[in-house]
């Protein structure tokens, strides 16, 4: 088992979507770590930059999925309000 390690920008990357990818990604061992704006990431896996590359390509997917909800939100409130109560016939 092989592993690699490399730093990633916070500001990029939070550490809500690093481990939501390390769970979908899961065919090895992520351990992330850091402070200040900088966040370490090792894996431990066949393959193991293979698996990096895989796991951050997830993770920025992860990311705009919770960047789209975050932005989204108050005006997805907003139509769920207005179709439940049009559903009421108010």
């Amino acid at each position: 088992m092989e592993t690699y390690e490399e730093r990633v920008d916070a500001g990029i990357y939070s550490r809500e979507a690093l481990k939501l990818a390390s769970f979908i990604v899961s065919h090895g061992r992520v351990y992330v770590s850091g402070k200040n704006g900088k966040i370490t990431v090792r894996v431990k896996a066949e393959k193991a930059e293979l698996f990096f590359k895989k796991l951050m390509n997830e993770a920025l997917n992860q990311q705009c999925r919770i960047d789209v909800a975050r932005n989204n939100s108050k005006i997805a409130r907003l139509i769920v309000t207005k179709s439940l109560l049009s559903a009421l016939g108010k």
